[in-house]
């Protein structure tokens, strides 16, 4: 009986340690990455691939050089010049995650775009890193479709982390 005691009170604070591992960004903390959203999205939609660069966490490396990465980007960035934005809308950052060198949150985003003359509307997030004093951002796209990929990413995430839904849909 005290045996079980034991584990149940072992279990109750690894839960509340997990807990306590995540936190709301300040005010300030807010208002710094949605800046910083907003320019990485200011860069997206004037092809400017030096800024997405720049703004890409360097986690990225763990699954492509950064010389290829770079050389990708530039190569999408003029392969999407005809994609336009009709709206862009973040909604609110979810809770902040503790991460090897800086803390994790999500920042849900709403857009619609216009590309090949049809309309595409996208529910996604980018994952948003605070190192250092500055944000750097992931898309969504590979982690929604294999969220290992976040943990592999950034093992020491919490499991409690949860994505933002995600989806892309043609409109008519």
């Amino acid at each position: 009986m005290v045996g079980c005691l034991l584990v149940a009170a072992q279990m109750t604070n690894m839960h509340a340690e997990a807990s306590a591992a995540s936190r709301k960004l300040t005010d300030a903390e807010s208002a710094a990455l949605m800046t910083a959203a907003e320019a990485l999205q200011k860069g997206f939609e004037n092809g400017d691939a030096d800024v997405i660069i720049q703004g890409t966490c360097k986690v990225i490396t763990k699954i492509i050089p950064q010389e290829q990465f770079e050389q990708l980007t530039r190569q999408a960035m003029v392969l999407m010049k005809d994609i336009k934005f009709e709206s862009n809308a973040y909604g609110e950052p979810t809770e902040c995650w503790k991460v090897k060198d800086g803390e994790l949150c999500f920042l849900p985003r709403k857009s619609v775009m216009v590309a090949q003359g049809r309309r595409v509307s996208s529910v996604a997030f980018f994952i948003c890193v605070l190192e250092g004093g500055k944000w750097t951002f992931l898309d969504n796209a590979s982690v929604s479709k294999n969220p290992d990929l976040l943990w592999q990413l950034f093992p020491e995430l919490s499991k409690d982390a949860k994505l933002p839904p995600s989806e892309v849909k043609l409109l008519e």
